[in-house]
């Protein structure tokens, strides 16, 4: 049995020199001046940062988002970093708003080759303290306006992305409506992978599962010594990442890559011993988090 392990744990790791060679210099293609990129949440954040690697690129630039005071600066920061930026204030709950954005953006732009479904939201309630109109605007801009974007664009890109988290396998305490977002997002989007695949159909589907990133929405997150075990990804770290797993055509990307590994042997113990761990780990820094209110 334990020679069966070992040649196991070879066969994995021969695998995956292999994926890495084939990845980085058979299949990687690089954006050029007339890639197209559209990217949903784009004007701060890890959708800001994702944005600023592609115009270093001089790519043609698509963002949309809610918070128009944004735009204009966003837009500027594009255009200095070398990119051609077009912005649009859309709300992706609003499926009729989303179809007619999308014909604006696609009338202006000629075409969109990489969609990055990057928007989303939290709430940092308890699941007892979540409003109604909190909780379905919450699910209707984390899961189902990647879905409106996503099914409005799919007969023209190449590439579809979306922004999942560790957090779609790992619960985490005050964040229910938002892990359940992130679960169906991973849900979705790898159906919707298998089913393009059945079809023959060209277009790639990439599923990026960070954690915690230190943006506006998670900041104030305070985790202690555990901050020494698990560092909070830089925004920055993470769009690099995103950007090279679409350069290499990955379906899956984990930020940072050991992740996974962490995810799965999380869920190779029974449920007792995955909550205590998570308590134990992550109790008060999930408590620390500040509501967030939306209207």
């Amino acid at each position: 049995m334990f020679w069966y392990f070992i040649y196991f744990i070879v066969l994995i790791a021969f695998y995956q020199l292999i994926n890495l060679i084939y990845r980085r210099w058979i299949v990687r293609e690089e954006p050029t001046q007339s890639t197209a990129i559209l990217i949903t949440g784009g004007a701060q954040g890890l959708g800001r940062e994702t944005a600023l690697i592609y115009a270093q690129k001089r790519c043609k630039i698509a963002i949309w988002d809610i918070k128009y005071d944004l735009l204009d600066k966003v837009k500027s920061e594009i255009t200095q970093a070398g990119g051609t930026a077009y912005c649009y204030k859309c709300d992706i709950s609003d499926r009729q708003e989303v179809e007619n954005t999308a014909r604006r953006t696609l009338d202006d732009m000629g075409k969109i080759d990489i969609l990055i479904n990057n928007a989303a939201i939290a709430t940092h309630l308890h699941h007892d303290e979540i409003k109604e109109n909190h909780f379905r605007k919450l699910h209707e801009i984390n899961y189902l306006g990647h879905a409106w974007v996503t099914l409005a664009f799919l007969p023209h890109v190449r590439h579809i992305t979306v922004i999942a988290s560790v957090l779609s396998f790992i619960p985490a305490l005050k964040e229910s409506d938002y892990c359940a977002s992130k679960a169906a997002i991973n849900a979705y989007f790898s159906s919707l992978r298998i089913e393009l695949k059945a079809r023959k159909s060209p277009v790639k589907v990439t599923i990026v599962y960070p954690y915690h990133i230190f943006t506006k929405m998670f900041n104030d997150m305070k985790f202690g010594h555990v901050k020494y075990l698990l560092p909070s990804q830089k925004p920055g770290d993470v769009a690099k990442a995103i950007y090279n797993g679409i350069c290499e055509k990955r379906e899956e990307i984990f930020v940072p890559g050991y992740a996974k590994v962490l995810c799965l042997i999380a869920l190779s113990f029974p449920s007792e011993v995955r909550d205590w761990g998570n308590e134990l780990l992550f109790r008060d820094a999930c408590e620390s988090l500040k509501p967030l209110a939306y209207n």
